[in-house]
């Protein structure tokens, strides 16, 4: 029953000491949170990445960025993720619509223009490449073909009446023409308010909104122009290189029947 006093064992020192204790990873970590104003996210993480690199820490420290930077960094990957996905889809179902892959892959030589169309008008506006720009690039990979496929599908049509490679391209970019500007500039339309910002809570689809205009835009034009060479290219060299062969084997000497002894 005798008492000891807590002085008597311990030295007592007045100071701060945290109100709560977190952890994760069962290790005690402390968040530091702020709010972004007049700024975009992307850079003031690369500002603050900056900051961290020239830190010197104590031993057993370490900064981890968390929170929204690995949601964005998630979003990023899945997206990412996403239009592989849908280019690999797009592919796949106009091969089988072609039953070929020479085709399909000329269609897709559209998708790259697009891109850089898209990425050039958010340099233009000052637009970043968020998640919803990142979206709106994976709804430009399924768009953009479409005018592709117009220009490719009639000239193959042309080409099985008997039409020339130059002929049929020709006739396929000058009959094609008005359905693919009229579907370029009716989507355009369509998207032009929701890119400038117009109404309540556009500015959210902004970048989506932009990035899908300056794809088909960019996209559209070069299509017009670029496809036809290209199938006049490919082709031509196909027809070059048929020649030969069939020249081979019109040379061959016919086979004989029957056994070693020429009898059946």
């Amino acid at each position: 029953g005798r008492r000891v006093l807590l002085g008597q064992v311990a030295q007592l020192v007045r100071g701060e000491s945290p109100t709560s204790i977190a952890r994760r990873s069962r290790q005690r970590i402390i968040s530091i949170s702020g709010g972004i104003s007049g700024r975009d996210f992307g850079s003031v993480m690369s500002d603050v990445r900056t900051r961290l690199a020239g830190l010197s820490l104590p031993e057993g420290f370490s900064i981890a960025l968390g929170r929204e930077y690995e949601e964005q960094q998630r979003a990023y990957r899945q997206l990412s993720l996403g239009f592989l996905v849908a280019t690999l889809l797009v592919f796949a179902v106009m091969a089988v619509q072609f039953e070929a892959l020479l085709e399909p892959l000329m269609i897709m030589g559209a998708v790259p223009f697009a891109l850089a169309g898209a990425l050039l008008t958010l340099f233009l506006t000052g637009t970043t490449l968020n998640i919803q720009s990142l979206i709106g690039l994976i709804v430009l990979a399924g768009v953009i073909v479409n005018n592709a496929i117009l220009l490719i599908d009639f000239t193959l049509r042309r080409r099985s009446e008997g039409l020339s490679i130059e002929d049929a391209a020709v006739d396929g970019a000058a009959t094609r023409l008005r359905p693919v500007l009229m579907t370029t500039v009716t989507t355009v339309m369509g998207l032009l308010p929701t890119a400038i910002g117009i109404g309540e809570g556009a500015e959210l689809q902004v970048p989506l909104a932009r990035a899908v205009v300056g794809g088909l835009l960019l996209g559209t034009m070069v299509t017009l122009v670029f496809i036809p060479t290209l199938y006049v290219t490919v082709e031509g060299y196909r027809a070059r290189r048929a020649v030969p062969v069939r020249e081979e084997r019109a040379g061959r000497p016919a086979p004989v029947a029957g056994g070693e002894n020429g009898h059946s």
